[in-house]
Order: structure tokens, then sequence, then C-alpha cells
């Protein structure tokens, strides 16, 4: 399953796209990594740049949980189940330090301006989204002082200048037909 993957790559070359035209650049300005390494040290793809990385995935409650029942072709039905539709929480931080860290705040307040213009990305906006996605939003989060010293804590890093943005709805489906249903015969 690729589907995570695939959309947040999407987000980040047209983030990255928009951030070269407004201060071009041979190198990307986003990276979609993490900001450290697992030992702790300083990820180098990650320097100098606008760190876009997935901190929680979070399953959506207002859609509905009913197994959806399509014709198979020849006789019958097959029911599959429904999609999973997931929220995905997304940190995007200035990875700019020393005389950089100036230009971090720049390309910060490029991002948040970004995802103000473009709220919402549909097939039309960004092309290559999965046929299966018909809407994505991006919502600012507020994260208090104290939430927001976890985030860092937990990615193993020390305070930068982030925003945190919710992407919703990812919906998860399967390949995997769970069962047939023959087709109603005559009643008697």
């Amino acid at each position: 399953m690729t589907l995570i993957e695939n959309t947040l790559g999407l987000i980040a070359s047209s983030l990255d796209q928009y951030l070269r035209q407004q201060v071009p650049a041979q190198q990307s300005w986003v990276a979609l990594t993490n900001p450290v390494n697992s030992d702790g040290s300083p990820n180098p793809l990650a320097a100098n740049r606008v760190v876009m990385a997935l901190t929680n995935v979070h399953r959506e409650t207002v859609f509905g949980t009913t197994q959806p029942t399509h014709s198979n072709p020849g006789d019958g039905y097959v029911t599959a189940a429904p999609p999973l539709c997931l929220n995905l929480q997304v940190l995007f931080m200035a990875n700019f330090e020393g005389a950089n860290y100036r230009d971090g705040l720049s390309m910060l307040s490029r991002t948040i301006g970004f995802f103000q213009q473009t709220p919402v990305f549909t097939a039309a906006n960004l092309p290559g989204l999965d046929p299966a996605i018909t809407r994505l939003e991006l919502e600012l989060e507020d994260l208090d002082l104290a939430g927001f010293e976890h985030l860092m804590a937990l990615l193993g890093t020390r305070y930068l200048p982030a925003a945190v943005y919710t992407l919703r709805t990812l919906p998860i489906t399967s390949d995997s037909i769970p069962a047939d249903v023959p087709p109603v015969q005559g009643l008697r």
C-alpha cells in the first residue's frame, strides 16, 4: 500500500515547486523525511530545508462503515469492506540553523501561505492524485507549547519553527474480496 507515500510525495512536490518559484534554488526546498536519523544524529537530507514529516495517523469517524455490495462479472455480487478513512498529521519544520535561521522563517511563512491559498487538493490541482481520492483538505492545527514540545521530543529533535497540519481524509481500501453474495432467486 503506497497511498500515504504517494499522496504526501505529491503534496511535497507541489509545495516545493511553489517555493522554488518564490525563491529559485538548485536543490529542493522541501524534504519528505525525518528531521533526525533513528540514532539521533542530524539527517543530512533535512538540512536547510522545510522538512515534511508524518507525525500521526488517526481514523476519521464521520464516515459510515456499511459494506457496499457491487455486481460481479457473471452471476452474483460481492461485498467489500468500506474504505478506512484516515486523517494524517503532518509537520512542516523550518530546519534552518545559524545564519540561515531567517531564511527558515521565510520558508515557513511561504509554506503557510501556500496552504492558505490551496487548502484543498483534488485531481485538478494535484496531478497524479489517486483516483480513489476525490478531495483532500489541509487544516492548520493549534498545538499548545507543551504539545509542541512533546512532538519535538518524539521526533528526537529540539525546537525549530514549525507548523502542524491535519490532512483530511485519505481513503484506504483493500483489493481483496471478502465475500461472494449469490443473486436473489425467484420468490415463492
